[in-house]
């Protein structure tokens, strides 16, 4: 069944804490509070700069920055998250179907109002047109090593500084990205970015909601036998693109209360075979709607001879969660709680007071 979402709502809970970023798997367990004026972040008052770590790096932003280049909707989706919408000067990246993403869960009115310059990934000329002060995406999420539009040849050419969403950080000694666990990343980013855009206050009280969410899905009751999640990306000829260990997906999984089929496989976004899927036969399929692709999936999966058997397939096992939802952004929790609950309509484990902050339809 379709489910569509309502547009989001402030956050019920309000507190005054900052959180440092956690070092965990699941984000949901601890997490150490601080202030905003120690540890990896350190405010210049007189240069109305702010050092942030960011991929392992420091790097000094403005701050407050006011004219931000964003790219991708996970890095929209952050500002949102921290009421920054004013401080955005150009966006690219977002095409009509990924905007809906952003308008399910923030509402219509403030996405017609990003000043979208291109459906297409940012260049280095689009960038550099913008006159920004600041530049937020992710590597292969708007930055491209092959093209050369990266953080340091943005500071270096053109004294723009670039942030760069954790989850998709490089490893130069491996050519793997990702430096830290998906949830753990999310909030080093929103904390961060809140110094960068003078926002403290509302980062920490997002953190702090995030945090207890987290915590009452760790705390929701266990199956005696965990089920079994197929992530899907995206249908492809060879197969399905899905999410492995280091996938957000994979962290929505486990948060929820379930297993994901990749979690052995320690990538971001590798495909899983037809004859693998047929092999695993999950109890339950997440799908990633991306713009309309949702009931086509269930299409192909219901008329793939490789899918059409699968035991989540013959029951109706699935939800769809706007591709947004599992990206790097707190908007995760939510798809976490969609698919507790999903989880729980299908007896597939225990039933518990978990409520999704995005009512469904």
């Amino acid at each position: 069944m379709l489910q569509i979402f309502s547009a989001r709502r402030h956050h019920r809970r309000v507190r005054t804490r900052v959180l440092v970023p956690l070092t965990a798997g699941l984000a949901a367990v601890s997490v150490t509070l601080t202030s905003c004026s120690t540890g990896d972040q350190e405010t210049d008052v007189d240069g109305n700069e702010v050092a942030v770590d960011n991929c392992d790096e420091s790097t000094e932003f403005p701050s407050p920055a006011q004219r931000i280049f964003v790219n991708e909707g996970a890095a929209v989706s952050n500002l949102f998250e921290l009421d920054a919408d004013d401080q955005i000067a150009a966006v690219a990246g977002v095409r009509e179907g990924r905007q809906d993403g952003l308008a399910e869960a923030y509402g219509r009115e403030r996405v017609e109002q990003l000043p979208i310059e291109s459906d297409e990934y940012a260049t280095v000329e689009n960038v550099v047109a913008a006159r920004p002060d600041t530049m937020i995406a992710g590597f292969h999420w708007g930055y491209s090593i092959e093209d050369n539009l990266t953080p340091d040849r943005l500071l270096a050419d053109y004294d723009i500084p670039g942030y760069a969403l954790s989850q998709t950080c490089w490893q130069e000694s491996d050519g793997e990205q990702g430096i830290m666990p998906p949830l753990a990343a999310m909030q080093h980013d929103l904390q961060n970015i809140g110094e960068i855009t003078g926002h403290t206050d509302r980062a920490a009280s997002v953190l702090a909601d995030v945090r207890e969410r987290l915590d009452a899905l760790a705390a929701a009751p266990e199956a005696d036998s965990t089920p079994t999640v197929l992530y899907d990306n995206l249908v492809q000829k060879e197969g399905l693109l899905s999410g492995g260990a280091m996938s957000a997906a994979d962290a929505i999984i486990e948060a929820a209360g379930g297993r994901n089929v990749l979690t052995d496989v320690d990538d971001d976004q590798p495909t899983i075979s037809w004859e693998k899927i047929t092999a695993v036969d999950p109890d339950f399929i997440l799908i990633a709607d991306f713009g309309g692709d949702y009931e086509d999936d269930v299409r192909k999966l219901k008329t793939n001879p490789a899918t059409a058997e699968l035991t989540a397939v013959q029951q109706d096992r699935f939800v769809r969660i706007p591709g947004l939802m599992t990206r790097g952004t707190p908007l995760n929790v939510d798809a976490a709680e969609t698919l507790r609950q999903a989880l729980e309509q299908h007896d597939l484990v225990p039933e518990s007071s978990i409520t999704p902050e995005l009512e469904l339809d």
